[in-house]
């Protein structure tokens, strides 16, 4: 929530902003993807710009309970040109989208809280990249300060706030 009203459209936080406040719908953090650890520079789904829309084509992996969630917000590749992290966008994905699998990732002690997330060709309106094509990095650094601030009731105070203040 915080980073739609910092960096999202007047019409981003319209639409996702009162969802998120009332909790009618989980997210999902779709980063992580297989042979990529912590690098998030070498990730590798990608995003291919085509009019009015995204084709997204790729895999995360180790995402927490994306089996309950409704959307997801993910960073993919929309660019090879230059420095690897310069080539990366900030999406928002609605998990009911044709074209994405979710299975689970059964851990040690048999439990499911983990998944892979696989994207087939999903087709992402363009009205869904926050921020500019190219700059999820810097994106993804803004949402992992605010996520810093929102932790526990006081962070629900702050983004509360933040929605009043956007109305």
């Amino acid at each position: 929530g915080p980073t739609i009203y910092a960096i999202g459209t007047e019409e981003q936080k319209r639409r996702f902003l009162p969802p998120i406040l009332k909790g009618e719908h989980l997210w999902a953090q779709g980063f992580s993807e297989p042979n990529s650890g912590s690098d998030l520079a070498s990730l590798q789904t990608r995003a291919v710009r085509e009019g009015g829309h995204f084709v997204v084509t790729g895999q995360k992996i180790w995402t927490s309970e994306a089996h309950y969630c409704d959307w997801i917000f993910m960073l993919v590749r929309t660019s090879g040109e230059g420095k690897p992290q310069a080539g990366i966008s900030f999406l928002l994905v609605d998990l009911a989208t044709p074209g994405i699998a979710i299975r689970p990732i059964i851990g040690i002690e048999g439990a499911h809280a983990l998944n892979e997330v696989f994207f087939d060709d999903v087709v992402v309106p363009v009205e869904n990249l926050i921020g500019e094509e190219n700059t999820g990095m810097r994106i993804m650094f803004v949402m992992m300060n605010n996520a810093r601030l929102s932790v526990g009731l006081e962070g629900l105070s702050l983004a509360e706030r933040a929605y009043q203040q956007a109305l």
